[in-house]
């Protein structure tokens, strides 16, 4: 729990309602209220506020030590202050993989996967990720997985 001193800073009362709101977020709602995981709905806080995105509309998360950068179908990008491993959690019943230290990708939107020296997964934003040689079997099987499960659908 956060306390706000006397007097009170608006960024750090902003700030504490934020990190308030999260927790709330988080916890398991009551059974008569809609599940927000269920939904893929997600809240990101940030210093500035708080922004609220469905699990659908990111294209990848990056890691930068204790921060996670977001990028979105709409071009914005957030970074928010918790881990990757935080996020990957969450993100993992949602069509994500890590195919990274740094890097958890949608694999809705998972554009190409290049051979290479370095190995590389283009985005549908035209961005690159390195893929980790550990990982990269993972994917691949995750990917034919995905392709046959949206073929099925497609049916």
């Amino acid at each position: 729990m956060d306390y706000v001193m006397k007097p009170v800073d608006e960024q750090e009362l902003v700030r504490a309602v934020c990190k308030a709101m999260e927790r709330i977020s988080q916890q398991s709602p009551s059974d008569d209220q809609p599940s927000e995981k269920k939904k893929g709905r997600l809240i990101l806080s940030n210093n500035q506020g708080m922004i609220f995105t469905q699990a659908s509309e990111i294209i990848r998360v990056e890691a930068d030590s204790n921060y996670s950068t977001f990028y979105l179908t709409d071009n914005e990008r957030y970074m928010i202050s918790r881990t990757l491993g935080f996020y990957e959690d969450i993100l993992n019943a949602y069509s994500f993989y890590r195919v990274h230290q740094k890097h958890l990708v949608n694999l809705n939107y998972v554009r190409k996967f290049i051979k290479g020296e370095v190995d590389l997964v283009e985005m549908c934003d035209g961005s690159k990720v390195e893929i980790s040689r550990r990982k990269k079997t993972r994917f691949l099987e995750l990917m034919k997985v995905h392709e046959d499960a949206q073929e099925r659908v497609q049916d």
